[in-house]
């Protein structure tokens, strides 16, 4: 279980760090003026992502469905208290990136 856990937590990291470039990539092409229209809106959003999935990362194993748990959330049965912790800053982490990915989107269509 620590080693499907171990594994997928490197993917995770992997595609936060991607997200978050890509995010600043996004953000740079804009210019002074856009950015300066849209400076409050991304601040408040950034607040609302990390409120939401620090909520969101609380979910409790047994409140995921069986379908959409993790292949390594599958065996919860075996984790001890770390492996619970890891769990939370993974969920944490496929939020972060999810909610992201959807605000690229979102900024990609503001002056497009």
């Amino acid at each position: 279980a620590l080693k499907a856990m171990d594994i997928r937590k490197k993917e995770i990291d992997a595609d936060k760090l991607k997200v978050v470039d890509r995010l600043n990539q996004t953000w740079d092409r804009f210019s002074d003026e856009q950015r300066a229209k849209l400076q409050e809106d991304q601040s408040d959003w950034f607040e609302k992502r990390d409120v939401d999935c620090k909520v969101i990362s609380q979910k409790r194993i047994y409140d995921i469905s069986e379908n959409d748990r993790e292949t390594y959330q599958k065996q919860y049965q075996y984790w001890d208290d770390a492996m619970s912790a890891q769990n939370i800053e993974m969920q944490y982490n496929k939020c972060f990136t999810q909610r992201t990915n959807e605000r690229i989107v979102y900024l990609n269509n503001v002056f497009n």
